[in-house]
């Protein structure tokens, strides 16, 4: 009987050893395997089974004895008959040499293999590409008997799974081998797969746009900055669901005010991502810089009354009343008075925030000294005058109505008359020496036929 060697808890009995018959026949060779697992392929029987069990086998090498010194072939169900010239593509048995001859001792019916099957890995999979992290069904599809697998998902030699049709996550981005290595208990087979599994960059949607704010008409760049491996793009400018363009980067004008959200889908053609943006572009109205004024004409001092009247979402007035390149007010509806004799150039410049507008009127208030006009002067009028308090002069004006007359009294705070004008129909603006007054509180009153009013003056020395 043949002499097996268990080794220690949890390894594997060695496999056997592949031997030809003609190294069992010759003892100096077959001694080192006695005790030994062998196994010899392709033989044919020589010698039928006699009465002790023995039964003999040629490869072509020479023969060798076969026993059954762990189980008689007659009580195999169904009962085994060997029979000169049968063939066998597998014997494996432990060598044991007694009656000065060495012969193998099949262990079970298992170790007399009358056909070797082969097997064949094969296997595929889903999804073969797409984005981090990518989860991957693996499917056997090998051929045989099979009894084991063994997966290698990244061909770093590790065996990542051993069952048969594995579910397994990519989790970085990278082209990946796999490789199955799969067994019938006797004969492995691998198969490998190079650059079988291709994970990508995240599809992810993103874009920017330029401008984003601006009047209408408002025409806007906007650029993908999306990841991941994109073949479409779908555009949509005002959120209304309808697809505005499909180019990759592509201009559009906004030709109403508004706020508008804008999304931007993408596609790899498995999968798709969308990103949108709310009240992303603010296109204001246009404006337009205007304005009137009251007077337009009349004696310095001269108080003017602005009025703007632009157009669009204005948020900023800049007056600049002289055309002096200074700002004067920003109110919206100013007033100013020109102290000087001249004619003024009027600017304005309005902002809604982001856009300006200007608008500049040439020539725009006359100031004088005496009027002169075509129309006839319907009234007599005396106004302030200019400056008060003063030192040493003043400028007094006042009309005289068309065919009338009148005269210009100046008294001190006595009652006594200091000096005395006549003036004809027109308009004046009469200025007063006081440099031999004074300091103190004066009168000047205004007399026609049909009118007469006083004004007080303050002279300081």
């Amino acid at each position: 009987y043949c002499t097996i060697t268990i080794l220690s808890s949890g390894n594997p009995v060695p496999e056997p050893t592949i031997v030809t018959t003609l190294n069992l026949v010759i003892p100096a060779q077959a001694e080192q395997y006695e005790g030994c697992l062998v196994q010899v392929l392709d033989v044919v029987v020589t010698e039928a089974q006699d009465e002790f069990g023995q039964w003999f086998i040629d490869d072509g090498s020479g023969e060798c004895q076969v026993d059954d010194g762990f189980f008689y072939l007659d009580e195999v169900v169904p009962p085994i008959v060997i029979t000169v010239g049968m063939e066998w593509a597998m014997i494996t048995g432990c060598l044991d040499y007694s009656y000065d001859e060495y012969g193998i001792n099949p262990r079970t019916p298992d170790d007399l293999v009358d056909e070797i099957t082969t097997v064949e890995a094969e296997f595929s999979a889903d999804p073969l590409n797409g984005p981090v992290p990518l989860e991957v069904q693996f499917t056997d599809a090998s051929i045989g008997d099979i009894t084991g697998w063994e997966w290698d998902f990244e061909n770093d030699g590790i065996i990542d799974s051993n069952e048969q049709n594995p579910l397994f996550t990519y989790s970085e981005i990278g082209i990946y081998s796999v490789s199955l290595t799969v067994t019938d208990g006797m004969t492995t087979d691998t198969e490998t797969k190079v650059d079988y599994i291709e994970v990508e960059v995240a599809l992810e949607a993103d874009f920017t746009a330029d401008p984003v704010s601006g009047i209408a008409p408002l025409e806007v760049a906007f650029t993908s900055t999306s990841t991941g491996n994109i073949t479409s793009w779908e555009w949509d400018f005002d959120n209304d669901g309808s697809i505005d363009s499909t180019e990759e980067n592509p201009t559009y004008t906004y030709t109403d005010a508004g706020d508008y959200s804008v999304s931007l889908t993408v596609g790899d053609g498995v999968i798709t991502a969308t990103e949108t943006k709310m009240d992303f572009i603010s296109v204001g109205d246009q404006i337009i810089a205007d304005f009137i004024a009251d007077p337009l004409v009349g004696m310095a001092p001269l108080a003017v009354s602005f009025t703007n009247t632009s157009s669009g979402t204005i948020t900023s007035w800049e007056w600049d009343f002289d055309n002096d390149g200074s700002i004067d007010s920003t109110e919206e509806n100013p007033s100013f008075t020109y102290t000087e004799i001249g004619v003024y150039t009027v600017s304005l410049t309005v902002s809604d925030g982001t856009n300006t507008d200007t608008e500049t009127k040439i020539d725009y208030i006359e100031t004088t000294l005496t009027g002169s006009y075509d129309l006839p002067l319907n009234s007599t009028k005396l106004y302030a005058n200019f400056p008060n308090p003063f030192n040493p002069s003043t400028a007094i004006s006042f009309s005289v109505k068309s065919g009338d007359q009148a005269v210009l009294v100046i008294y001190n705070s006595k009652g006594q008359q200091i000096e005395s004008q006549n003036f004809e129909a027109g308009m004046y603006n009469w200025e007063w020496d006081a440099e031999n007054c004074p300091s103190g509180v004066y009168f000047y009153k205004l007399i026609s036929s049909d009118y007469i009013e006083t004004r007080k003056m303050l002279l300081l020395k």
